[in-house]
C-alpha cells in the first residue's frame, strides 16, 4: 500500500508541474503589433485609480519580450504595443494579482469608474462595461475594436490558470460634464 501512495504522490506532482508549464507557455497568444512606444511620451498612463475598490497604483511601461512578460511587483504595467491614451484605441494595462496592485480588480462592478493620469497630469475617466474570466491561452480576448477603451487584466485561479479581464470605455459622465461646462 505504501508503494501505491508514492506512485499517487509522484503522479500528482507530474500533473501539477505539467499544468503550470501549460499555463506558462499558453499566455503568449496576445496579438502584439510591431509598434514600439517611446517611454517619454506623455500619453502613456502614469497612474491608475479605481476608487470603488480602493485600487491605486503607479504605472510603468511593460510588454512581452523574449517569450516572457515584463513584470513588476510594485507597479501596474502599460502594454507598450497597445494604444496610448487619447489615440482612440484600446489601452492595455496588466499587473500582478496582489493587494498592492490588481488584487481588488475582482471586486469591481459594471459601471465603476477607472481613472488614469498621464505624465502631463491629464485625467482620463473610463466606465467598466465588461468583466470576464478567460483561460490563460485566450489572450486574444483582451483585444477590442471599440474606440476609446482600456483593458485591464491579471492572473487568477489555482496556479494562475485564468485571467481576469476588465474592459472600460471612455466615461460618458466626463463627456456630459464637459458639455455642461461649455454651455456655461
Amino acid at each position: 500500500m505504501k508503494f501505491g501512495n508514492v506512485l499517487l504522490a509522484v503522479g500528482l506532482l507530474f500533473i501539477v508541474i505539467g499544468f503550470s508549464l501549460l499555463v506558462r507557455f499558453n499566455t503568449s497568444n496576445l496579438p502584439l503589433s510591431k509598434t514600439f512606444i517611446d517611454a517619454s511620451s506623455p500619453l502613456w498612463p502614469k497612474s491608475i485609480k479605481i476608487k470603488s475598490v480602493s485600487l491605486k497604483a503607479e504605472v510603468a511601461r511593460g510588454g512581452y519580450k523574449d517569450q516572457k512578460w515584463i513584470l513588476d511587483s510594485d507597479r501596474a504595467l502599460f502594454l507598450s504595443t497597445s494604444y496610448k491614451l487619447g489615440e482612440g484605441g484600446n489601452t492595455i494595462l496588466y499587473a500582478h494579482n496582489t493587494d498592492k496592485l490588481f488584487g481588488n480588480l475582482k471586486k469591481t462592478s459594471i459601471g465603476d469608474t477607472i481613472v488614469l493620469n498621464d505624465s502631463n497630469g491629464k485625467t482620463y475617466s473610463f466606465d467598466i462595461y465588461s468583466k470576464e474570466y478567460i483561460r490563460a491561452n485566450q489572450m486574444d480576448k483582451i483585444a477590442t475594436n471599440l474606440k476609446d477603451t482600456i483593458t485591464l487584466f491579471t492572473c487568477d485561479g489555482w496556479f494562475d490558470e485564468k485571467r481576469l479581464v476588465v474592459k472600460a470605455k471612455k466615461s460618458t459622465k466626463e463627456t456630459t460634464r464637459l458639455g455642461l461646462l461649455r454651455k456655461l
